[in-house]
């Protein structure tokens, strides 16, 4: 009996194995007949890595190395693979750690999925608990914005005109303050849980989506209470690498040269308006607050243009470049200068892209460079007022 065993646990480890593996998941799937398993994490390199097997009497077991945790995906199927028929039902995201951890389920079942051995996994699972309950009071309102999304993107390939596109747009800018409040509690409870888990894997990957949003003060300080294994592991070398690009794109540091198209085809690049003030503004067509706040930009840019003033907006469009300009149109801002972002990068480190040069998370995100090339200040979409006020006072006098 024990020598049967044995066999099963050799046929059923991962495809690819390694002589010094941080982990090993191992576990049993009842119900699942001539079956495999799937298994995709972040590895320690930071890369996706994919292993697979043949489930043997359900059983299977993994191993490989992950930098403090990885994320992963788990997935059961039969013969020939495809995620797209199987995802909901037949998988389970895992946050994988050293250790040894044990899996068990159904099939058919894998939402269900219990996993032991995980402390990352558990804590995921317990903030996410308080989460969930928020996110089934907000479904109807997020199904509605969901839907009109939908609508958009119907009415735009059957070409049903701006009139009824805008009307479908405006609808789902009054549902999205619907969704305001909730998103701001949401916030309220992630950063609770980073601030009060410092020693948690997980806390540096539920703060990733916010870290231009919070104050960089309040980033840096809940980093520094992360324990070292959590500072060294990879989503905490990411934060960090975070607050270095944020700092290197703050106030009294040189603003990074990039050359680039516009709109028209026509070559630009920053360095071209050394002499006068620029305001760089991150924004995207999809964005609903950028779009919202157009009208009073395009009132800032009237009022400083003649005096030495210049706008160059930058669109995180790449792949929705027609979108890009009709916005340009719909909202009257071809009186500045447009460009494109030129993609992003999962690392951040794309050197075509003006987004990672200024370290762009959160839209819309204003950059205003003195006529050295030095910046001046860094604004999201609260601090309109702050704005202002710093533009009033550089051109004081002169209009």
């Amino acid at each position: 009996m024990k020598k049967t065993a044995f066999i099963l646990l050799i046929v059923c480890l991962s495809i690819k194995t390694f002589s010094q593996s941080n982990f090993t998941l191992s576990g049993k799937i009842d119900g699942a007949i001539n079956a495999y398993a799937r298994l995709t994490y972040v590895n320690n390199d930071g890369k996706w890595s994919t292993d697979s097997c043949t489930l043997q009497n359900g059983m299977f077991t993994f191993k490989g190395n992950v930098n403090g945790v990885g994320s992963s995906t788990l997935i059961v199927y039969t013969a020939p693979y495809q995620p797209e028929n199987n995802y909901d039902a037949n998988s389970a995201r895992i946050f994988l750690e050293q250790g040894y951890i044990t899996a068990t389920g159904a099939y058919g079942h894998l939402n269900n999925l219990k996993v032991n051995g995980s402390k990352s996994n558990e804590e995921y699972l317990a903030l996410h608990l308080r989460l969930d309950k928020m996110n089934k009071e907000l479904e109807p309102v997020s199904n509605h914005f969901n839907q009109l999304t939908k609508e958009i993107n119907i009415a735009k390939k059957q070409n049903k005109g701006d009139k009824i596109i805008d009307s479908l747009k405006n609808e789902q800018t009054l549902v999205r303050k619907q969704i305001e409040p909730f998103a701001n509690k949401y916030e309220g409870i992630i950063h609770k849980f980073v601030f009060t888990h410092p020693n948690s894997f997980i806390s540096p990957i539920e703060m990733g989506p916010y870290i231009s949003s919070w104050p960089l003060d309040s980033v840096k300080l809940i980093y520094n209470k992360f324990s070292p294994p959590v500072q060294n592991s990879l989503p905490g070398k990411r934060i960090q690498k975070a607050i270095t690009d944020i700092m290197n794109n703050s106030a009294n540091k040189l603003a990074k040269n990039f050359i680039t198209k516009d709109v028209n085809g026509k070559p630009i690049s920053l360095s071209d308006f050394k002499g006068k003030y620029v305001l760089l503004d991150f924004w995207g067509s999809w964005c609903i607050p950028c779009r919202e706040g157009m009208p009073h930009t395009i009132q800032v840019f009237k009022k400083y243009n003649a005096l030495g003033f210049e706008f160059i907006a930058i669109a995180d469009d790449n792949t929705t470049q027609d979108d890009w300009k009709r916005a340009i149109k719909k909202d009257k801002t071809g009186i500045w200068h447009n460009v494109l972002s030129g993609g992003r990068s999962p690392d951040g480190t794309n050197p075509n892209s003006i987004t990672d040069k200024f370290g762009i998370s959160i839209y819309p995100t204003k950059i205003l460079i003195d006529k050295n090339g030095m910046i001046l200040g860094r604004y999201d979409e609260t601090e309109t007022v702050a704005l202002d006020k710093k533009l009033a006072k550089l051109f004081r006098g002169k209009n």
